[in-house]
């Protein structure tokens, strides 16, 4: 098969590879790029941190005022040193998913934004140091 010399798809052919022995040419490269991008749905980059806060008494309004300083949407805090497994509003629509054992030591939570705290799915605590939680983007 001869290689075409334009180097744009054959009509019926959009986004199909070449025919064996056909090359692509750089207009047809740049032609699949933009098809490419115009089918991509956009990403969403969600910014997520982790902080040793020691114990979150007495810390929840700091923790919020830095997780809005730097867009935070989720932060995963360890040591939080609280007993139980709960989820409270931490302050300005945050809210703080937690877990802890009875004689408060260890513990973890997840605070999360106010644009994602609706869209939690399952919290699935396993221990005072592991816990997930699982978003609909």
């Amino acid at each position: 098969m001869v290689p075409r010399s334009r180097g744009v798809p054959q009509k019926g052919r959009a986004g199909s590879s070449p025919v064996p022995g056909e090359k692509w040419t750089r207009a047809t490269l740049e032609w699949a790029k933009g098809l490419k991008k115009l089918v991509q749905p956009k990403e969403r980059i969600l910014k997520v941190a982790t902080l040793n806060v020691g114990t979150m008494t007495g810390k929840r309004h700091e923790i919020v005022r830095m997780m809005e300083e730097k867009n935070i949407e989720v932060l995963c805090v360890l040591e939080t040193r609280w007993a139980g497994s709960k989820a409270l509003e931490v302050s300005k629509g945050y809210k703080l998913f937690y877990n802890g054992t009875v004689n408060t030591r260890n513990g973890v939570g997840i605070i999360l934004c106010p644009q994602l705290k609706d869209k939690v799915v399952s919290v699935n605590r396993k221990t005072d140091r592991t816990m997930s939680v699982t978003i609909d983007i």
